[in-house]
């Protein structure tokens, strides 16, 4: 009942961070074919996309049912090296100007995203 109440108040801004999403992950894939000459911009893009539908999920579920959820068990490693992956794959671009770094995180960020996608699926 909850989630339905969270839903309906925050349809718009779950809509515009989703759409903000799927634009930051368009442009991260089109970046791809260059990601061994410019990995940074790849980093950032696929970094913010991920931000923003993390945005999103938690406005849907609720902020607080959502970071308890990712508190529980085994999600909490996952979401602590996911969330660490974004924070290096935005240092590693913003911060340091860091072609190495950038890439190293992004591709951490990918595989986690997907074994989160996976776990909270099950």
């Amino acid at each position: 009942m909850e989630t339905s109440i969270n839903v309906s108040k925050n349809l718009p801004y779950i809509i515009i961070l989703c759409g903000a999403g799927a634009f930051f992950m368009i442009l991260a894939f089109l970046f791809l074919s260059v990601v061994l000459v410019v990995p940074h911009k790849f980093s950032l893009l696929f970094a913010l996309g991920g931000g923003c539908f993390l945005g999103a999920i938690a406005l849907a579920r609720g902020p607080d049912n959502f970071i308890k959820s990712m508190g529980e068990g085994e999600k909490l490693k996952l979401s602590i090296v996911y969330g660490a992956s974004i924070l290096g794959t935005l240092a590693g671009s913003l911060a340091f100007k860091s072609n190495i770094i950038s890439l190293a995180f992004a591709i951490a960020q990918v595989i986690f995203s997907l074994k989160i996608f996976e776990k909270w699926n099950r």
